[in-house]
């Protein structure tokens, strides 16, 4: 696609995660000068590399982040009217995406504001589809600098990132909990300053949110499931499991093994006092119980077992009469 043009450029997922670093991979020193490689390596972990491979690992790192920025410049530059660049809000920051580095130079459209695709009205929102809310305009940005010299306009929509407010506490609610230490023995809910920061920052919490999102982590954290963070009960942990099951990816908000059992509880955390009554809610932890099951060995006697954590405190454990469809 390099060598083509369109009117109308759409960029998606631009804001997507960081790519971790590499494992069990090759590493090629190859000017193109020279008529054969001045290193070849396997290299089982790109986190810890040999000493002998730092430099070169280091040059072959900083030319990919020269690639992601080519990458960039050739996308916005098929555009010869408008360019469109949209992102869903990440499960970690990344500073380096392209959708950080264009946010900068740009700015709120306010107001109402007409389909750059078509002509027509932007719904503020669509029936069984996302929200479109805030739109982008560039103020530094200068279509003078690009090439063709016909992108006119630069629009960035992004979908929303926190719909409303229980959404935004619900959302660091789960960051606090997945950052609670183990302990041995019963403990107290645990965060430093730097971390209520971090969350405040990332999901736009106002003072009174940022109070909420911790008092309801702090009475998951003690209430009846505090064994979920007892290093003397468990044999493995984890937070934000993903699973494939029946063609779907799902995302566990904690998965642990007793050690005590070898028995298996996948826990989700919900806001809703009363998460057992609420048929999408069960059907969902049914479907991750499930996955864990058909993935993990189960001990005779010793099914998985699967709980919703509530912020008063309370365990809801799911029964075993509940089926999915």
């Amino acid at each position: 696609a390099k060598g083509l043009e369109a009117p109308t450029v759409l960029l998606l997922d631009t804001d997507a995660q960081a790519t971790r670093a590499e494992s069990m991979g090759i590493l090629v020193d190859w000017p193109g000068e020279q008529d054969h490689p001045r290193k070849f390596a396997f290299v089982a972990s790109e986190s810890h590399p040999p000493t002998c491979l730092a430099d070169t690992l280091a040059a072959e790192q900083q030319a990919r982040a020269r690639e992601e920025i080519n990458g960039l410049y050739v996308a916005m530059t098929r555009a010869r009217e408008r360019l469109v660049v949209s992102s869903s809000a990440p499960h970690a920051a990344n500073p380096g995406s392209w959708w950080a580095r264009l946010l900068p130079f740009a700015q709120p459209l306010m107001g109402p504001f007409t389909d750059a695709l078509g002509g027509n009205s932007l719904k503020k929102s669509v029936e069984n589809s996302f929200e479109l809310n805030t739109l982008f305009v560039p103020s530094i940005i200068s279509h003078n600098n690009a090439p063709n010299n016909n992108i006119n306009k630069l629009y960035i929509i992004i979908n929303n990132k926190f719909k409303n407010d229980y959404t935004q506490v619900g959302s660091a609610l789960h960051r606090l909990l997945e950052w609670q230490p183990l302990h041995h023995g019963p403990a107290r809910f645990a965060v430093t300053e730097t971390q209520v920061a971090a969350v405040v920052r990332e999901f736009q919490l106002d003072e009174e949110q940022a109070v909420r999102a911790q008092a309801m982590a702090c009475s998951i954290r003690e209430g009846e499931g505090q064994w979920a963070w007892r290093a003397d009960l468990l044999g493995w942990c984890g937070n934000e499991v993903e699973l494939a099951h029946q063609g779907q990816i799902l995302r566990l908000d904690r998965l642990v093994q007793r050690s005590d059992t070898a028995q298996w509880w996948v826990l989700d955390y919900k806001s809703n006092a009363q998460p057992l009554g609420v048929a999408d809610l069960v059907l969902q932890l049914t479907h991750y119980r499930e996955a864990v099951a058909a993935l993990y060995p189960v001990p005779p006697g010793q099914p998985v077992q699967a709980a919703f954590l509530t912020p008063d405190g309370k365990v809801h454990v799911l029964p075993f009469t509940t089926k999915s469809n």
